[in-house]
């Protein structure tokens, strides 16, 4: 429907200039002298202007031709410091419009010539143009180059398709073929909005990606830490407190408690993600999503912790085993299915807080009011 519009894209002028124009012209007819050292801001709005101008079907006048072919030959030069190589490039025959795409994973463009008539397309490369922008933002740096690349070359050629797609309609007169042209171009239209939903699908999956490494990277950080803390406890359990101490068989299972529910929230966190059902926020950026990893085992280590407290002061009514050991069994089992259940945690926490609101209540209605005392009758 759209794979053929590229080939009606004018060939940009290929091979050297011979020879090469000196930086400072001077144009005797228009009694103009030009530097083009001393141009600075470089733009593809630049370089475009001085392709299209260089050619006689958009400049008739022979002396600005020359103009804008020496000027095309600098500004190219500065462009590529600038910009990068262009490794990808459109150029509308008919209409001054033109996209390229650079090894610095840059997508440029320019489209001064789209009619009114062509809104659609213009907020179809509108959208191209924000998906390119979150694209370069939210998958940055050498890892994600792949999926940056990939990406940038579909909205490149999306964004190549729909300016052909202007190219061709842009220049038909006849009422009559302007109406058909208009009808091909819904359907085209329809194959670029199809093209734009499948590169905002493809980042959205490289996004959802890279935020899960990067999740589960800040995660790990912290499970490490927190582990590295339950030895230096455990150590410093066995070296500081006697075995038939009951302080240490106190701290002893709120350590493991503690560890407990760290290794509840890691186990949970890479099971959701093993089945698809993790859902982050990339556009958040990769800094604050690692943050969000950080603190998931901290929570899950201080809800091991909280239940254990719980529990032993009855503030949960459920019983713990007389005997040491299958109570520390039973504290770890509780400690890690808080910190693996998100949904668990808020449940025993709602049923503590009921507990408690019904006790402070009971306590509050139970109470004696303060006798008043009695007046002394008159004598």
């Amino acid at each position: 429907m759209y794979e053929d519009l590229e080939a009606e894209a004018a060939a940009p002028i290929e091979g050297p200039i011979d020879p090469a124009p000196e930086p400072v012209i001077t144009v005797p007819e228009a009694g103009v002298t030009y530097d083009f050292s001393s141009e600075v801001g470089i733009s593809f709005d630049l370089l475009a202007t001085a392709f299209f101008y260089q050619q006689e079907r958009f400049n008739p006048d022979p002396v600005g031709r020359e103009f804008h072919r020496q000027a095309y030959f600098h500004r190219n030069q500065a462009f590529v410091e600038k910009f990068g190589a262009i490794t990808n490039e459109y150029f509308c025959s008919d209409i001054v419009a033109a996209v390229v795409l650079t090894d610095q994973d840059r997508i440029l463009s320019v489209s001064n010539e789209a009619g009114d008539d062509a809104s659609s397309i213009v907020q179809l490369l509108t959208e191209a143009d924000r998906l390119e922008i979150e694209v370069r933002q939210n998958l940055a740096g050498e890892a994600l180059s792949f999926d940056r690349r990939t990406l940038l070359e579909m909205t490149y050629s999306l964004y190549a398709n729909a300016l052909a797609l202007l190219d061709r309609t842009s220049t038909i007169e006849d009422p009559g073929e302007r109406a058909k042209a208009r009808d091909e171009s819904t359907r085209s239209f329809q194959g670029l909005k199809h093209q734009l939903s499948l590169a905002r699908a493809h980042y959205e999956r490289a996004g959802q990606r890279t935020a899960q490494i990067s999740y589960t990277r800040g995660m790990l950080y912290a499970g490490a830490a927190i582990f590295g803390l339950s030895i230096i406890g455990a150590i410093t359990l066995a070296n500081r407190f006697p075995r038939s101490n009951s302080a240490r068989t106190e701290l002893a299972v709120m350590l493991t408690t503690f560890t407990a529910g760290a290794t509840g929230a890691v186990i949970s966190v890479m099971s959701r993600i093993t089945f698809g059902r993790l859902k982050l926020d990339h556009s958040v950026g990769w800094t604050q999503i690692r943050r969000l990893g950080y603190f998931r085992p901290i929570i899950g280590a201080i809800l091991g912790v909280a239940f254990y407290v719980l529990v032993a002061g009855d503030v949960l009514p459920l019983a713990a085993p007389e005997d040491a050991t299958s109570a520390l069994y039973f504290y770890t089992g509780f400690a890690f299915l808080a910190g693996f259940s998100e949904r668990f945690a808020q449940d025993m926490l709602s049923s503590a807080k009921d507990r408690l609101s019904a006790g402070v209540s009971e306590g509050s209605e139970g109470s004696d009011p303060p006798a008043t005392q009695a007046s002394a009758p008159p004598t």
